[in-house]
């Protein structure tokens, strides 16, 4: 699955947020999560489409699902640093991420901008608190 099918129409200045996640049915539960709360919201479900759904989406902010069985957060690191990935990205996952050496001394190689690891969201509640702080963090580094 890349950028979704669905038919929407992003708001004129709207914040615009990316979710990866290798697991199809979640890129769809974040999508209903962010429709309920009126955030517009795109989805990749694996690092070869993450480029294109960020060029075409151009987000102010990145949420990643790390789930061990997809990729290593080394992958991650240079997959965002190849798009030019320079917005707010949120962990979302099992554990401290940002813990793991080598990830943290790529994105300081790089530049990147990782603001930390929330746990994996198992209900669409903690979801929806999950897209909104994606959002407000994407807001106040734009200014608004």
């Amino acid at each position: 699955m890349t950028v979704s099918d669905r038919q929407r129409t992003e708001p004129n200045g709207a914040i615009r947020l990316l979710y990866l996640d290798p697991q199809p049915d979640a890129c769809i539960r974040a999508l209903d999560a962010a429709r309920d709360i009126s955030v517009f919201l795109e989805t990749a479900s694996d690092l070869a489409h993450l480029g294109e759904a960020f060029r075409v989406t151009r987000p102010h902010a990145l949420i990643v699902a790390v789930r061990e069985e997809a990729f290593r957060l080394i992958e991650l690191a240079h997959c965002l640093d190849r798009i030019g990935a320079a917005v707010p990205v949120l962990l979302s996952g099992r554990g401290e991420a940002t813990g793991d050496v080598e990830f943290r001394a790529a994105l300081e190689r790089f530049g990147l901008d990782v603001r930390g690891t929330v746990r994996l969201c198992e209900r669409i509640r903690d979801l929806q608190l999950l897209i909104l702080t994606a959002a407000k963090c994407a807001s106040r580094l734009r200014g608004n």
